[in-house]
């Protein structure tokens, strides 16, 4: 992890090298070593997206795993962003791989690694048959994460995507190179054009990773309890100096994080009754909070959690089957969208993905169902979640803004400014970096007559956490169905669209957001998820969900959309299953 902030001692003097230290470097004025506050502020990140011609995705009857990386064409991959560049001088996506080698972002100041939140989404064109599956994955030199799947269509592009928290741990000149790729199931057995473009809007590959926090499973995290971060500072004790900077510090660089899987078995039928997943092997989990006896986790500390599940099915029976979460032991359920079952074994992968706000000592686990011929699951599948953000504690709106990384401490302040320079580069900064916009919201009222094949604005009109209905929206920045950028960053947005039964079928669910960019007046939109209907009977809860990575100025806005490919003329997204409404939601991860 970055190096620790000091504790601070009764006898400590308050000197320059001391903050810049905690604050900004290991070596004071030099910006290639990670720590504190410019640390937080731009933690190792990239995205890219695949920008010119020349891949393409395999099919057989079995399946094939293609790996997205170049072969002799140099760097068909873009960027979008990478604050990565500040610690390793690497250039973010280069032919295919994502290189997770920053030095001192884990155990000390030589090694480098840590918990990186990965994520990829292949796209590509129509397949042949409209049988077997599209599905994502992520991969390096020692393993191989699997993401969801969809029968793919014959009409249109597929979008599958694939999420992990992967370890890449103690890693100093070598690195674990994370690298995307698409999984295609087609009996033609005929390759298919990867899609692309020259920006990353539309539909494109894309994938990209966000370092999370320390990877080190056997070391216990440092504190017991959420610090709160001092925003007014009226004295500079030693005690004031570890609560208000040592504190938030050192829970930044091991936020609460967990990654369980394995161990699935188990045959369920009939919509309504829920199988819980026996998750039993852990691979992360910083604050112990997983048993394998009741298979759930118990929530550390209250915040805002990235909170995402998928599981596998080895049977190829008819119908559908949806994943989701279950907290304080059934008392409130969330879902994911139905995924149609395929003609074959391993085909169906459900998976679902939210920002929920949990509070300490809730309990959160997963569950499966089906709707139709009963499904056995397997052994694969995982649950991952990570804190994101401090719950605000009233409605009024923050303004807290993002810290200056350029501010250095010079020696010899004056004591007299010394209290009000403490209060702008300490106070704003580490309480913006502890609560950080974010945005949470879903859908209690169905949208109806919504036209197929043009994207429609979904309004997420109940503005709260699903969970425990906490204040969803703590700077202010939503008026349904847009975000407003309260400020400029990269914003992590996660949501997902459920429509009611549409009577002519097959069909492709997209969902996505459009962008209003006040900068250049540029609206792009991002689709961002394809995920193609069966022709059961209605009662079916389809959709689509997913996430995304993108930079928002200031007054930026983002609104989600979806649409309904084909099928009947008009649909309607439907909050008739409870734990299953259209929902939206978002945070800042870095300037």
């Amino acid at each position: 992890m970055p190096t620790l902030p000091r504790t601070w001692t009764a006898d400590d003097f308050v000197t320059a090298e001391f903050l810049n230290t905690d604050m900004y470097s290991y070596v004071p004025y030099n910006n290639h070593f990670p720590n504190g506050v410019l640390f937080h502020s731009m933690p190792p990140m990239t995205h890219g997206f695949i920008a010119q011609s020349g891949y393409t995705v395999g099919s057989s009857s079995g399946g094939i795993a293609t790996q997205l990386t170049d072969t002799g064409v140099f760097q068909r991959w873009g960027n979008t962003g990478n604050t990565e560049v500040m610690y390793v001088g690497s250039n973010g996506p280069f032919q295919g791989f994502f290189l997770p080698r920053v030095t001192g972002a884990d155990t000390g100041p030589t090694a480098g690694g840590g918990n990186y939140l990965a994520y990829a989404q292949p796209a590509w064109n129509p397949q042949t048959n409209g049988n077997g599956y599209a599905g994502a994955y992520l991969g390096a030199a020692t393993w191989f994460s699997i993401g969801g799947t969809s029968i793919p269509s014959t009409a249109r592009a597929q979008a599958p995507w694939v999420l992990d928290l992967e370890q890449a741990k103690n890693q100093a000149a070598n690195t674990i190179d994370f690298y995307s790729g698409a999984l295609s199931q087609d009996s033609s057995g005929n390759s298919f054009n990867i899609v692309t473009g020259t920006s990353a809007s539309g539909t494109t590959s894309r994938a990209g990773y966000l370092w999370c926090g320390a990877g080190d499973l056997n070391n216990p995290p440092i504190l017991a309890s959420l610090p709160v971060a001092q925003t007014s500072w009226t004295t500079v004790s030693a005690a004031a100096l570890n609560s208000g900077l040592r504190n938030p510090l050192a829970f930044l660089n091991d936020k609460p994080q967990a990654r369980v899987s394995s161990n699935q078995s188990g045959t369920i039928s009939g919509l309504g009754s829920d199988l819980a997943l026996n998750f039993s092997s852990v691979d992360t989990d910083r604050y112990g909070g997983w048993s394998n006896s009741t298979h759930a986790w118990t929530v550390p500390m209250d915040g805002v959690y990235l909170c995402y599940v998928m599981c596998e099915f080895n049977d190829g029976n008819a119908g559908q089957r949806r994943v989701g979460f279950s907290v304080n032991s059934g008392a409130v359920k969330v879902y994911g969208p139905n995924h149609s079952s395929a003609s074959g074994s391993l085909f169906c992968r459900p998976q679902a993905i939210r920002l929920l706000d949990l509070k300490k000592n809730d309990t959160i686990s997963a569950v499966v169902t089906v709707t139709g011929a009963s499904g056995t699951i397997t052994t694969a599948g995982r649950m991952v979640l990570v804190w994101m953000g401090s719950l605000a504690s009233s409605g009024t709106p923050l303004t807290f803004t993002p810290p200056d990384v350029t501010f250095r401490w010079p020696a010899g302040q004056p004591g007299a400014s010394l209290l009000p320079v403490m209060n702008q580069h300490l106070g704003n900064d580490l309480a913006f970096l502890m609560q950080r916009p974010y945005l949470l919201s879903y859908q209690t009222s169905a949208q109806s007559g919504l036209a197929h094949n043009v994207f429609a604005n979904i309004a997420c009109n109940n503005v709260a956490g699903r969970i425990h209905g906490s204040f969803g929206d703590n700077y202010g920045g939503y008026s349904s169905p847009t975000y407003t950028a309260p400020v400029s960053g990269w914003y992590l947005l996660v949501g997902g669209v459920f429509q009611g039964f549409s009577g002519t079928t097959p069909y492709v669910q997209s969902f996505g957001w459009f962008l209003t960019n006040t900068a250049n007046s540029a609206n792009p939109g991002f689709q961002i998820a394809h995920q193609k209907s069966s022709t059961a009977t209605s009662g079916n809860v389809e959709g689509a969900e997913g996430l995304y990575f993108v930079y928002l100025t200031k007054g930026d806005k983002i609104t989600p959309v979806y649409t309904q490919y084909d099928g009947s003329t008009t649909f309607s997204t439907t909050v008739a299953t409870a734990g299953c409404e259209s929902h939206f939601g978002l945070v800042w991860v870095s300037e």
